[in-house]
C-alpha cells in the first residue's frame, strides 16, 4: 500500500483542497500518476499537525434498466 505523510507546524491546518494538492505534487515528484481518490487522515498535537493520505479504491455499479423497477418498490418498502 502506498501513502504519503505530511507535517504541518503549529497552526498551520490542511483543508482538503490544499492536502489534495500536496498529495498530486508529491506523487508527480516522484513520478507517479495522482491517485483517483484519496483520503487523509489529520492528527492534531502540540507542535502541529501529522496527515496521512492513502488511495481509496472505487467501486462502480452498473444496474441494467430492468433492475431499477423492483429496487424502488425494496426502497419505498413495498413488495
Amino acid at each position: 500500500m502506498s501513502f504519503i505523510i505530511i507535517r504541518t507546524y503549529r497552526g498551520a491546518a490542511l483543508t482538503s483542497g490544499a492536502a489534495l494538492t500536496l498529495v498530486c505534487y508529491a506523487l508527480r515528484r516522484r513520478g507517479a500518476e495522482p491517485w483517483e481518490t484519496l483520503r487523509v487522515e489529520q492528527f492534531a498535537g502540540s507542535g502541529g499537525a501529522l496527515s496521512i493520505a492513502r488511495p481509496v479504491r472505487i467501486v462502480r455499479v452498473a444496474l441494467a434498466d430492468y433492475a431499477l423497477p423492483p429496487l424502488r418498490h425494496l426502497r419505498d418498502g413495498q413488495r
